[in-house]
């Protein structure tokens, strides 16, 4: 009688042996690159959708007759809460990565205990993300002004955080399709590129406004013959721009994959 065909996710596969394992709803199973039909170990990658037989040897079960599958065919259940991996952390055998992004959350925190929290904070700009890939840790040393008055002389230490956005989640046939998921990726290049526009116009617009009183300034500079309106739309004009050159999203989201180009273009990278 001729097994019946599964459904899995590559959760692993070592390319210089040339064997793995799928992950099935509940468990996972074997496979070896002798057994693919119809695609070559250069199409396996971790998150490949693949059919396959299973069946019984003296080491336990293996896949075999293993085809590409549509990605569609899956359905999932999506955990509520977050997950966090460092680089070398081992995805649990529960999960599933479902989606990588391009895009890195990235902070900087003089308290590495907020780490998760931070993380948390601009997880939730990525709709349908729950995961923290690939993260890193660095430090550095930073000096400010002391009780006393003496600049630079109080030196402290900041920790520099940043990790790949992504999602996982469990195969479950009770589930909902991929296609019905939210698109992490496509999302936050959606909303990568409105807050670009949105900084853009918001600068040009800024630009027009402070040119405008700088001259609405030396026109008055030079009927009271004082350089103080001069000095004092300078310094304001400074004070504005610093105020309204932040953007929550754009300074802790970066984008770290190749470009679309029917997208922005010169975003700052990761």
């Amino acid at each position: 009688m001729k097994n019946r065909k599964e459904i899995g996710i590559v959760k692993s596969y070592v390319e210089d042996k040339g064997y793995g394992f799928i992950r099935k709803e509940k468990d996972s199973v074997f496979f070896h690159k002798n057994d693919l039909k119809g695609l070559t170990p250069q199409d396996i990658h971790i998150g490949t959708v693949l059919s396959f037989e299973e069946i019984p040897t003296a080491k336990g079960n293996k896949a075999v007759n293993i085809e590409l599958a549509d990605a569609g065919e899956f359905r999932y259940e999506v955990p509520s809460e977050y997950f966090f991996f460092n680089l070398h952390n081992r995805i649990p055998d529960s999960l599933v990565v479902m989606d990588r992004s391009d895009f890195k959350i990235s902070f900087t925190i003089r308290d590495p205990s907020r780490k998760l929290s931070e993380f948390t904070r601009y997880l939730r700009y990525a709709e349908g993300a729950n995961a923290i890939f690939d993260i890193e840790h660095s430090t550095s040393t930073r000096s400010e002004m002391s009780n006393s008055g003496n600049i630079g002389a109080h030196k402290y230490t900041v920790h520099h955080f940043s990790g790949r956005i992504g999602r996982v989640g469990r195969i479950n046939t009770k589930g909902t399709p991929l296609s019905e998921l939210p698109d992490v990726n496509n999302n936050l290049y959606i909303r990568y590129s409105e807050e670009l526009n949105r900084k853009k116009k918001n600068q040009t617009a800024l630009g027009i406004f402070l040119v405008a009183v700088a001259a609405v300034m030396i026109i008055l500079s030079l009927l009271m013959q004082s350089i103080v309106p001069a000095v004092v739309a300078v310094i304001g004009g400074s004070l504005l721009m610093y105020l309204c050159s932040g953007n929550d999203f754009l300074d802790h989201i970066l984008y770290s994959g190749e470009q679309s180009k029917s997208l922005q273009t010169n975003w700052p990278t990761a």
